[in-house]
Formats: C-alpha cells, structure tokens, sequence
C-alpha cells in the first residue's frame, strides 16, 4: 500500500474527525488497494463489471502525454499523475516547476540517467516540446497521447491567461474590426519564448520558421497522425476520457476528473465570426492539425459504437457526479484570479487531495515522494544540467 506524506493526510485532533474517521473506516469505505476513499461496494461493482468486459485486457501504464496549452490538459494530467502515484509508477520530472525544457524539445539530459537509480521511468505528463525519438528512448513501450482545443478558443483562452495585451499592444476586442490587422511579429515572437500563434503544432514539436510552409505543415501532420495512439479533444472531453479509459485499459474511476485551471466565464471575451476567421487564419498550422485529428477521432468513436458511448459516458458522468459530491465542498474564484478552484471537504482523501489540488501542488508532492524512493531520479536544484542532446528534431517515421 502507498502511504501518501502525513502532510497531506495530517488531520487535526478533534473528536468529530476522529470519530468520523474511525466509522468510515468500520463501515469498508476504504480501498485500500489505490487509497481511494469511497465506499466499496461502488469499487466492487465496477471490478466485477470490468473484468467481464476487459476480458484479458491488461492495464497500461507506459505513458508519454504531450501536454498542449490552454487545451484543459492540466485535467488529463491529473489524471496520469494520480494513477501513477497510487500504481507506485515513475515520472519524469523537471528539478523544480513543470516545465521539461520548453522552448528546448525534449531531450533525455534533462532528467537523470534512469541506471544510475536502478528503476525505468513510466510516465511523462509535464510540459515539454515533443521529440519522439528522445522520450522514447527513455520510456521505449509509450504510448502516446496528447489533447487538441479549437484554434480561436484556444488563442483566446491563452490571450486572456497570459494577459498578451500588455506584450503585444493590441487588445483581443481589436481583432473583430474591420481595419485592425496583425502585427508582423506574431509569428516569430513568442511570449516568454514559449507562448504564441499555432501553440498546438509548437508543444508538440514543429518549428515555428515553418508556420507558412504546407508541405512541411502537412508532412509533419502525418508524422503525428503515426506516433499517437489518442489525441483526445477537449470540446468533447466526455467521449475522449472513454477513449482513454479503452487504450489504457483502465477503470472509471481512473479517468474521473474534474476541469482543473479553468476559468471563470466572467474572464471570456465574445468572438463574432470574424474574430474567429481571423484567428482560425493567423493559427492556420494548428486549424489544420485540429481538423486532422478531429477527423480521426470521429473515426475512433464511431469504430467503438455510438450507442456503446453514449451508455459509458452517462456512467462516467454518474462517477464524476459522485466524486464530486463526496470530494468537493464549493467551487471559488479567489483574489482576482481567472481560474476556478476547488475547495475539499474530504481533508483525510488522498484521492480527494489530488483530484481539487493544482497542477504545481500535486506536482511538487510527487517529486518529494518520489525521491524518497529513489533519491537520484530527479535533479536537484541548483545543479548545472547536462548540455541538450544533438538532435534534428524529430524524424520522419
């Protein structure tokens, strides 16, 4: 059994909690296989009713997740990061943040020689630029998902997020008039050298000097369309974690997930449609690689049964449902922030904790626990990292 650190299971010593803790614990509401805090009978439902259905499916848990901006992958993230704490898999880590690299493509010098600890790395699930050659070499068995946003709605999110008026000096209402035009910069200049136009085609690798050239634009497409297994969609974000939940070979409750890092509707700029023309334009890589791949996950939906859907997704939103309610106390938005949090009832939850903590809270207590075990496969910081491997970016399959 994983033991999660006593700083996030520490209850306070109060006889209510006591008490309550104690009943949980007399009444089976414990499982104590993945530390999940609910009530067992549920688990055991859905064990039983997996095992007929999975047959001699096996859970996969070799997992490298290109984590794309502003796509809701912090969600999807937190779902990999859960099933690897409590499956005891190994990540690869950054020394501090969550970022790898970036606006550097992955390499494996960013992270300690997996020898040198005695153990193999599992799962990516942080961001980084995508090199397939490089994260393979480190996770061999991967398999490769990512998650796509509509172009305009994306750019909007990022717009708004990273407040890009201050550093681009146009406001996004500017782009629905008439005679307003993009800078010419924008396709060279990225934010913080990491956030800019066609932000999807860059998390996952493409050079932003190519951004107006088809054939590499088309021909780079394809290379996508061979390396991932699933590249879920966040517009349909129910379908796409049953996706998952097939590919991985999982249970319901592993893909369970609410919208962590979204904003708050008051924070949402309108788009007429030539706002969103415009934008679809000006992000005309990644309009293409969303048409692509939406294409083909219309085809991955269709070759799993629509009415085999619709049946899963209604349970998967009866488990969101019941988390929710057990995990959840109240949804906030907090001193000016755009982002919605929640707030835990559950104190004593390990699972509870994951699912309503932030991307760098969950991330910060994996890289401690994980170095408790093994104490060499992080980099510390401070240290002077290994220069960047040679590479050519990555290469035609």
């Amino acid at each position: 059994m994983v033991r999660p650190s006593l700083k996030w299971l520490a209850v306070n010593r109060f006889p209510k909690q006591i008490v309550a803790i104690v009943c949980i614990t007399l009444m089976g509401c414990i499982y104590v296989q993945k530390s999940y805090l609910v009530p067992r009978q549920i688990y055991q439902n859905d064990a039983q009713e997996s095992a007929s259905l999975l047959g001699e499916c096996q859970p996969k848990s070799k997992i490298a997740f290109i984590k794309a901006h502003k796509c809701a992958s912090s969600t999807i993230q937190n779902i990999f990061m859960r099933y690897g704490y409590f499956n005891e898999r190994l990540f690869i880590l950054p020394r501090k943040g969550n970022y790898l690299g970036h606006p550097e493509k992955f390499n494996r010098n960013m992270v300690p020689d997996p020898e040198k600890f005695g153990a193999n790395f599992s799962i990516l699930t942080h961001h980084t630029r995508l090199d397939y050659d490089e994260i393979r070499s480190l996770i061999p068995d991967a398999i490769f998902i990512s998650i796509i946003r509509n172009p305009a709605n994306l750019f909007e999110s990022m717009f708004q997020y990273y407040r890009l008026q201050k550093h681009w000096n146009f406001n996004f209402s500017d782009i629905g008039n008439e005679t307003f035009t993009f800078p010419k910069f924008l396709k060279t200049r990225r934010f913080a050298r990491r956030i800019g136009v066609n932000q999807m085609m860059y998390d996952m690798g493409f050079d932003s000097k190519d951004f107006d050239n088809q054939e590499q634009i088309t021909q780079y497409i394809q290379q996508l369309d061979s390396i991932f297994s699933l590249v879920m969609v966040s517009e349909r974000m129910d379908e796409s974690l049953i996706l998952l939940k097939d590919l991985l070979c999982w249970d319901y409750e592993d893909v369970v997930a609410f919208r962590l890092n979204a904003r708050n509707v008051s924070y949402k700029h309108e788009m007429n449609d030539l706002t969103r023309k415009r934008l679809s334009e000006l992000n005309n890589a990644d309009q293409q690689l969303y048409d692509h791949f939406v294409a083909k996950f219309d085809r991955q939906v269709e070759q799993y049964g629509r009415r085999r859907m619709q049946h899963d997704v209604q349970r998967l939103k009866q488990k969101v449902k019941f988390y929710y309610n057990y995990c959840v106390r109240e949804s906030v938005t907090k001193n000016n922030s755009q982002v919605i949090r929640f707030v835990n009832v559950k104190r004593y939850s390990p699972v509870c904790k994951f699912m309503t903590n932030s991307e760098l809270s969950v991330t910060n207590f994996i890289r401690n626990e994980q170095l408790k075990r093994y104490p060499g496969s992080v980099f510390s910081v401070g240290i002077t990292l290994p220069p960047p491997a040679a590479t050519d970016g990555m290469k035609i399959l």
